[in-house]
């Protein structure tokens, strides 16, 4: 798993927590993602960032998860809000309340739903069987990084040096190091 860092930033800045720079971890520990609201226990351990003096904690997956989506349960794309609108939230995936964590909205619609419901986490985290698949339309948190225009609107992530291609080499890297792919 020590490879798997290998060629990600130790820093990077997101959208979701501009006031300070996010730090890369490798370390085992228990904390509860920002984005999808999952809890990571003290027995794994795979890339993420935190900000510990805010207590801001994003799984590398929900760092890199695009601006826009598309789910195949509803006809326009989605956007994603890193806070709920008004506080809570139906998600119309799961028919659950959202928490103050992110979403994927569409505004026309009042189409809203958790992040993790429509775009599922990594092949072998717990998945949610309910709804479709996600897939990245549009401007894209990794289209914008990778094609060097980090001042576009939709750029989300970065790394702390303004680069972005190296840095989402290295995310797919290590995704693909700890998926076995």
């Amino acid at each position: 798993m020590e490879n798997a860092s290998q060629g990600l930033p130790q820093t990077i800045y997101h959208a979701a927590h501009p006031q300070h720079l996010l730090v890369l971890s490798m370390e085992r520990g228990n904390f509860k993602c920002n984005a999808c609201c999952r809890t990571t226990n003290s027995l794994s351990s795979s890339p993420s960032y935190h900000c510990v003096p805010c207590n801001f904690h994003l799984h590398l997956h929900c760092s890199s998860l695009p601006k826009f989506q598309q789910f195949n349960k509803h006809e326009h794309p989605l956007t994603i809000a890193y806070a709920p609108p008004q506080g809570a939230f139906q998600c119309q995936v799961c028919g659950h309340r959202g928490g103050n964590y992110w979403l994927y909205s569409c505004k026309p619609c009042r189409y809203d739903a958790h992040v993790h419901c429509i775009d599922p986490p990594p092949e072998g985290a717990a998945q949610n069987t309910r709804g479709g698949v996600g897939h990245a339309v549009g401007t894209s948190v990794l289209h914008s990084v990778t094609n060097g225009n980090n001042t576009a609107e939709g750029s989300s992530l970065t790394g702390a040096d303004g680069g972005g291609g190296e840095f989402w080499d290295g995310v797919l890297d290590a995704l693909g190091s700890i998926l076995g792919g």
